[in-house]
């Protein structure tokens, strides 16, 4: 056996990936425009001055939806303050609703905000003959076309689970 070494061919080191951050972009309301970095951490959104992010919208309820970051860009979990005009993911009323990549959140009536990473390359969004923000992978699920807002809905929202019962025969 020799004295030297072995040699083995340098390995190349794996650097992490750079972290990623979600941002929040209003698309349609009063505060059309306004982009902010969200970090991990909760969030409240609404009308009021205490709000972590504030919305001038008369339809937006003074703290109308909570939003937690979580950590390593892993998604964000939209909480619902109990709102009276509601908070809609993918055109459905929510209470709670878990968001990864990209989503878009309709609070109240008008003010249409986009929750996505920053790097997130996604295209496609349009205006329908209506004005309504529309999701290209939603347009062909989508029964009600005339509809120019969400529904409004009086009471508490409900969860339907549908129960296959074992037949006797």
């Amino acid at each position: 056996m020799s004295d030297t070494a072995d040699t083995y061919p340098t390995e190349r080191r794996r650097e992490p990936p750079p972290p990623q951050h979600y941002a929040l972009t209003v698309l349609s309301g009063p505060a059309l425009g306004k982009k902010i970095r969200l970090g991990e951490s909760r969030l409240v959104v609404g009308r009021d001055r205490s709000a972590d992010i504030t919305i001038e919208d008369q339809h937006v309820s003074r703290r109308h939806v909570e939003l937690e970051v979580l950590p390593g860009a892993q998604g964000i979990i939209v909480h619902d303050l109990g709102s009276k005009n509601g908070t809609y993911v993918r055109n459905c009323r929510i209470i709670d609703a878990f968001v990864e990549e990209h989503a878009l959140v309709t609070l109240g009536e008008d003010t249409v905000i986009e929750l996505a990473l920053e790097d997130a390359q996604v295209t496609g969004y349009t205006r329908d003959r209506l004005s309504d923000l529309v999701d290209p992978r939603l347009r062909a699920t989508s029964r009600d076309e005339g509809r120019s807002r969400p529904p409004r809905i009086d009471q508490s929202p409900t969860v339907a689970v549908r129960v296959k019962l074992d037949d006797d025969d």
